[in-house]
């Protein structure tokens, strides 16, 4: 089995991630944090020198290598949706959830944030929200919104959702 979370940048899949993988007993994989172990370069660093769709592709190749992993939980970059190659690798996954969040969430949770290199200006930013907001709508089996909650609800309700019990046995309720 493997949860595949997808959403926009500050929408929570990291930090929803990690705890959803705890509660579940499955391993986290953070799709961004491979590929800079890969590379040897933060995400920014890796837009600079080779670009986004360097990155792109770069992306949707770790994608392919950890789905074939099991028993995972994949934090994806919130632009994953943007290649049709990653795209493909997506639509037919039973367990793709995408954590919403509203742009105004968004910006608070990334007010001070430098690391995204696509966070250049709220109003570029907001292009892109807009943009993806149907890509996700469209990929995802599931859709659950982060605003104003923590991770551990936020995990909590996927656990519920997707009827998956906890790794002690007990059902996530």
């Amino acid at each position: 089995m493997r949860i595949l979370l997808i959403g926009f940048m500050g929408a929570g899949k990291s930090s929803v991630g990690r705890v959803l993988a705890r509660l579940s007993g499955f391993r986290f994989i953070d799709l961004d944090a491979r590929i800079e172990a890969e590379e040897g370069l933060d995400v920014r660093a890796i837009f600079q020198k080779h670009g986004e769709p360097y990155f792109r592709r770069k992306e949707a190749r770790a994608l392919q290598a950890v789905l074939q992993e099991d028993g995972v939980v994949i934090a994806s970059g919130g632009g994953v949706v943007t290649s049709e190659e990653a795209r493909a690798l997506i639509e037919p996954l039973p367990y793709t959830v995408y954590l919403e969040a509203s742009f105004d969430t968004i910006k608070a949770r990334l007010l001070n944030d430098t690391r995204r290199p696509l966070w250049r200006s709220h109003a570029r930013a907001n292009d892109l929200y807009l943009e993806r907001v149907p890509l996700y709508e469209a990929l995802a089996k599931y859709r659950v919104t982060t605003d104003g909650r923590v991770p551990r609800e936020v995990a909590l309700e996927i656990l519920n959702t997707i009827g998956l019990t906890r790794k002690n046995g007990n059902h996530a309720r």
